[in-house]
């Protein structure tokens, strides 16, 4: 394996403040993960994940969305009800990260789900037409060739007022929908949106209008909804919280587990020192972006060294690390 292989083997085995790269590395949660499912189960409803930041909202947020789409393995791993009979009952789905919407309000984040419709709607236009120019050559016996000329632009000036950002959204989804399934947008890290007014009022304007075509699933740094959603009180009704909080030891323990053998399984001569991973569970306090974090850079640590057991020596220069990378941080809030 390259070097550049291996860190990424390294990273989406033991991700730290992102999300895992496979979901059978996936431990605990299942009862949120159930209550997810069961909320967008119910039409109308929008799941939000709440808690601190490290504990896993991104993942679990990830994991339903694998459930949304129909994926059998995150369901079965679960336990949890099928959406249907049929595939037409699952999701179509999209991810927005609100630490890349510009700018990074209410507004900006509309636009960011308007932008994605957008593009998915060229497709789908795009792919009917390849579809109807292919089926004519082919009747008239003509070697298929598609030249898809149409322009995705501008609209000419008719005089008519623009549509909203609300109404084009609205728009757009419903075509989607009716060439194929419902829509389900997840809005990743909500916290990072300074002004969520324009936002708010678009949820509560589509729970009540399209209540099981274009749905929303959020995730938020924060301890109540009022610190990620404004007019959260006219949200109630709706609005179901998540709240996620540390994962508990055995869980820990299961996912360092679960990583090590992924790796050993994946060609990497990696092995943990007896009981160094229960110290990183008791040193992690219940974040699982801090055990990972601290198991791949005590691999990295190892390696340096020459080595491929994995020793508390190890864990230690992990942990020097990333307490050299916080003091910067905090001093720059403590001045702030």
């Amino acid at each position: 394996m390259t070097g550049a292989g291996h860190l990424r083997t390294l990273a989406e085995v033991f991700p730290a403040g992102s999300r895992l790269g496979d979901p059978s590395l996936a431990v605990g949660r299942e009862n949120e993960l159930v209550d997810i499912v069961r909320t967008l189960q119910t039409p109308g409803l929008c799941p939000i994940i709440l808690g601190p930041k490290g504990v896993g909202k991104t993942t679990l947020a990830w994991l339903a969305e694998l459930a949304a789409k129909g994926s059998a393995d995150v369901l079965d791993a679960v336990d949890a009800a099928r959406y249907g009979q049929g595939d037409e009952e699952y999701y179509e789905t999209f991810w927005v990260s609100c630490g890349q919407v510009v700018p990074a309000d209410g507004p900006g984040l509309l636009g960011a789900i308007a932008e994605q419709l957008r593009r998915r709607h060229k497709q789908m236009v795009t792919s009917r037409l390849v579809a109807v120019e292919q089926s004519v050559n082919m009747t008239v016996g003509l070697t298929p060739k598609v030249e898809v000329s149409r322009k995705y632009g501008t609209p000419a000036d008719t005089g008519e007022q623009p549509p909203s950002i609300e109404e084009e959204i609205l728009e757009l989804a419903t075509e989607l929908v009716a060439e194929g399934s419902p829509l389900l947008f997840v809005i990743d890290d909500l916290d990072m949106i300074a002004d969520t007014q324009a936002f708010s009022a678009f949820l509560r304007m589509v729970s009540g209008i399209s209540p099981t075509d274009l749905r929303f699933m959020l995730t938020g740094t924060a301890v109540w909804l009022g610190e990620v959603l404004a007019d959260h009180w006219q949200l109630g009704r709706f609005v179901i919280l998540i709240e996620l909080g540390r994962m508990p030891d055995t869980d820990l323990l299961r996912m360092l587990d679960r990583g090590a053998v992924r790796l050993r399984e994946l060609g990497l001569d990696v092995e943990f020192e007896p009981d160094l991973l229960p110290s990183l569970v008791t040193i992690s306090a219940g974040f699982p972006s801090t055990a990972a974090q601290l198991a791949r850079d005590s691999i990295r640590a190892a390696e340096r060294m020459g080595q491929t057991l994995v020793t508390r020596r190890h864990l230690d220069t992990a942990l020097r690390d990333l307490i050299s990378l916080l003091q910067p941080a905090a001093s720059m809030r403590r001045h702030a």
